[in-house]
This record gives C-alpha cells, sequence and structure tokens, in this order.
C-alpha cells in the first residue's frame, strides 16, 4: 500500500451509555443554575436529548434480543442440519442389492412359477 491509497481511519461511535451519562451530567449542571429563559431553554433540550437517548438504549437492547434469538435459531438449524447429513449418509452407506442377486432372484421365481405350472397339469 502506498501513502496515496491510504485507507481512511476508522472512528468508533459512541456508546449510547457514555452519551446518556453525559446528558445527565448536563442536566445536573443546568438544575444547579439559577433559572432563566436560558435555562428553561437548555433544560427542555436536555430532556428532549435525554429521551431520545433512552428511545436509542431500549432499541439497542431490543436489537440484541432480536440478534440471540436469530443466531440461537441459526444455531439449532445448523445442528438439525448436521443431523439430516448424517442420515443421509448413512442411507447411502447400506448395503445394496447388487444387480446379479435380482437376476437370480427373478431366475427362481421363474422356475417356481414354471414347476408350480407344472404341478397343476
Amino acid at each position: 500500500m502506498t501513502t496515496d491509497e491510504q485507507t481512511p481511519k476508522r472512528i468508533r461511535k459512541r456508546s449510547v451509555a457514555l452519551m446518556l451519562q453525559e446528558a445527565l451530567n448536563t442536566a445536573a449542571t443546568l438544575e444547579s443554575l439559577e433559572p432563566s429563559e436560558l435555562s428553561i431553554a437548555r433544560m427542555k433540550l436536555a430532556q428532549t436529548r435525554l429521551n431520545a437517548l433512552l428511545q436509542m438504549q431500549a432499541r439497542e437492547r431490543h436489537d440484541n434480543k432480536k440478534l440471540r434469538k436469530a443466531l440461537e435459531e441459526v444455531a439449532a438449524l445448523r445442528a438439525e442440519n448436521a443431523q439430516l447429513r448424517e442420515q443421509l449418509n448413512a442411507e447411502t452407506n447400506r448395503p445394496r442389492i447388487k444387480d446379479v442377486e435380482i437376476a437370480e432372484a427373478l431366475e427362481r421365481y421363474e422356475r417356481s412359477k414354471h414347476v408350480r405350472n407344472e404341478n397343476e397339469v
């Protein structure tokens, strides 16, 4: 890789828990200030931010539950797939009737038919 083709740095997104803690700290700081029109507006903004962050956190938890459930289902399906493959291998490895054995059995049947026909006559 040359210096012209440098990959951009990956920036790790901030966790919801960290943003939530910052919002709580900001709200606590605003509460300690003297009430004015500006501090009331900031407090409403902080409350809105807290609500949004709480919703993000709830979605994240829900997504994690869905992911865990999907991963469990994948694991169960893989186990079932392995079991079915073993059954298929067991069935394909069982001894098969050879064509010679079939021909011999047919000949014996034909002979027994002829013998019965001769006995009846």
